[in-house]
């Protein structure tokens, strides 16, 4: 499971990924420093790497890595 939190006062972006077995166990977190309001993220088809979409005045896309970020 990946969860987007917003940090600081300049609400800097971090996607948080969470393996959801029988304990909740965070396994990666990392900053998306190209994108500066994260709308929504989501997983790619084989759960490799997480797409993540800026907010609705910036058009642009980035693509991460899911344990390497």
């Amino acid at each position: 499971m990946s969860i987007v939190e917003k940090r600081g006062d300049e609400g800097k972006g971090t996607v948080c990924i969470y393996y959801a077995g029988q304990d909740w166990k965070i396994i990666n977190n990392f900053e998306t420093p190209y994108i500066s309001d994260i709308q929504d993220c989501k997983w790619t088809m084989h759960d490799t790497a997480i797409l993540v979409q800026d907010g609705p005045l910036e058009s642009q896309f980035a693509i991460y890595g899911s344990l390497t970020g």
